[in-house]
């Protein structure tokens, strides 16, 4: 089964920027946490906390990245 989510700042409908995009930012060599992107469904939305870590070569250059992505509506519901 194959799914695709469109990730949104939250509350709003906005597209979550690349730019500030953990997996992107670690393709470019920077480690981030962001916990501000939410993935809207249709009977809630749905809010997440987001790791980047780029993965280095030998050479120092970046390879690949890892993205970790943590549903935190309990956590949100909480606040």
């Amino acid at each position: 089964i194959t799914a695709a989510y469109r990730a949104c700042v939250v509350g709003t409908d906005q597209i979550y920027p690349a730019e500030r995009a953990p997996l992107l930012r670690a393709l470019r060599g920077e480690t981030s946490m962001v916990d501000d992107m939410e993935i809207p469904l249709p009977d809630r939305n749905v809010p997440l906390a987001v790791w980047g870590t780029p993965i280095r070569g030998e050479d120092g250059a970046v390879r690949y990245a890892i993205a970790a992505f943590q549903d935190i509506s309990v956590q949100r519901a909480a606040e």
